[in-house]
């Protein structure tokens, strides 16, 4: 099985579309259907997992949905292509001295660059006109400022860092936004 985010309110209570449907964190995720390829990617360790065929998308209610995933809601049934013995470091791909991949053809230095292919902040960071008064802020629950913390040390992320990224809690962004309401409009 594969399962993808969708969409929370502030609560974390996934946000439905007019059918009732949970709608695609990503809107790719909502575009898959079967008999379409995937490759299995982990962006933490840079993994690839294996490619697999989607079979089938599971709807809510169905017995082989998995219960224990509370952020995948989308799921769906995949059949493994080429599930390699062990797990492929993607980046062993990207510099095997080979011709460059497609995706990363664009890039001045391929070695300093490829994440930020796969991380489209980092593309932003980089072709947003510079200034001083540019922030760019990453918003989620409490919970993840610790994961955010820890990427924003790798060199994937050093863009981010020098271009004043930081984590908003939903909590600090309440709190923004009540302070904002109490403000009188100026005349």
């Amino acid at each position: 099985m594969i399962g993808f985010y969708v969409k929370t309110d502030l609560n974390g209570i996934p946000i439905r579309d007019k059918k009732n449907e949970f709608i695609p964190e990503h809107p790719t995720a909502g575009e898959i259907g079967a008999g379409d390829k995937v490759v299995y990617y982990t962006r933490g360790d840079h993994l690839i997992r294996g490619i697999f065929e989607v079979s089938e998308n599971l709807r809510e209610g169905d017995d082989r949905r998995a219960k224990d995933w509370t952020h995948g809601l989308i799921q769906f049934a995949i059949k493994p292509i080429l599930k390699p013995i062990s797990d492929v470091d993607f980046r062993n791909i990207i510099f095997s001295g080979k011709e460059d991949l497609d995706m990363f053809s664009h890039l001045d230095n391929l070695k300093k660059q490829w994440g930020m292919s796969l991380y489209r902040l980092n593309e932003i960071v980089l072709v947003y006109p510079k200034s001083e008064e540019q922030r760019f802020y990453i918003v989620g629950p409490e919970t993840l400022r610790n994961d955010f913390n820890e990427k924003m040390e790798s060199l994937t992320f050093q863009f981010l860092t020098n271009a004043n990224c930081s984590f908003q809690s939903y909590e600090e962004i309440d709190k923004i936004f009540q302070e904002s309401q109490k403000k009188k409009p100026k005349l």
